[in-house]
């Protein structure tokens, strides 16, 4: 295997993962606006009509919770099958966000790549390393199916036919 052909797979790994956690995140938010009681009487904002400037009422889609708050609330309405490991995807999720990747060892082989993580706390000028992951194919093949299975479980929550989500103008 050349090392192009290394680089790109590692791209569309970290592209395919990175994009799954982004649709976890985002179908929750459409799954908490279209479940709970409350935000269903509400119009939301039409994000595709959205203009830099406006000011939009603020609603699971547009509210600044985190990813975690976010999960949690949305397991909340999600019927029991429905719901999504909140812990493994956030702890995933910044890992990505906020590691360093970087690679190390023989670079003919997708195992020289390694994401490591690091706390925000620092103790004596030092911080606690939070995670160390050797990025192998087994790696992201683990991951991308962990995350695309939430993300199926996301979705059937949406249930689009149970409210579409409006326009405010």
């Amino acid at each position: 295997m050349n090392q192009a052909h290394i680089f790109e797979t590692h791209a569309s790994n970290l592209g395919r993962l990175v994009g799954n956690l982004q649709m976890i995140e985002m179908g929750a938010r459409i799954a908490i606006a279209k479940r709970d009681a409350w935000q269903a009487k509400r119009e939301m904002v039409s994000l595709p009509q959205v203009k830099r400037g406006d000011l939009v009422e603020i609603s699971p889609l547009t509210d600044t919770n985190d990813l975690r708050n976010t999960l949690e609330r949305y397991n909340k309405f999600a019927p029991l099958e429905c719901r999504v490991s909140v812990d493994l995807i956030v702890e995933l999720r910044d890992a990505l966000a906020h590691g360093r990747v970087f690679g190390h060892g023989p670079q003919n082989s997708l195992s020289s790549l390694r994401l490591v993580k690091f706390d925000t706390d620092k103790r004596d000028n030092k911080v606690e390393v939070k995670m160390v992951v050797e990025m192998t194919d087994s790696w992201f093949k683990e991951n991308i199916e962990f995350s695309m299975n939430a993300l199926l479980r996301v979705a059937k929550a949406m249930d689009y036919g149970t409210r579409e989500l409006s326009s405010s103008t």
